[in-house]
């Protein structure tokens, strides 16, 4: 097992923050099986809306199973040209 103490401090506010990281064999075998299910880092791929017919490329906005509470706010929700449903957005090959 190993811990350590990160500590960060901002002057303009005068506030000193301290994290205690412990990790163990168990914790980093699942965070490198949780790195798998990750789906943050995914590539920009070309998309076809089946209502107007225009093309964009971008990535569906989808929920990382990993990381949750993290929100990609250039990840398309809807068309951005007619505003359709995520659903009527296509993959173009």
């Amino acid at each position: 097992m190993e811990a350590r103490v990160v500590g960060k401090q901002r002057s303009d506010y005068s506030i000193t923050i301290h994290k205690i990281v412990v990790t163990s064999d168990e914790t980093k075998d699942q965070l490198r099986k949780d790195q798998h299910q990750c789906v943050c880092e995914r590539k920009r791929q070309n998309f076809c809306c089946l209502c107007c017919r225009n093309t964009f490329i971008g990535r569906i906005s989808q929920r990382c199973p990993v990381h949750p509470e993290v929100a990609y706010l250039m990840d398309a929700r809807n068309c951005g040209f007619c505003g359709a449903d995520v659903k009527y957005l296509q993959l173009k090959q």
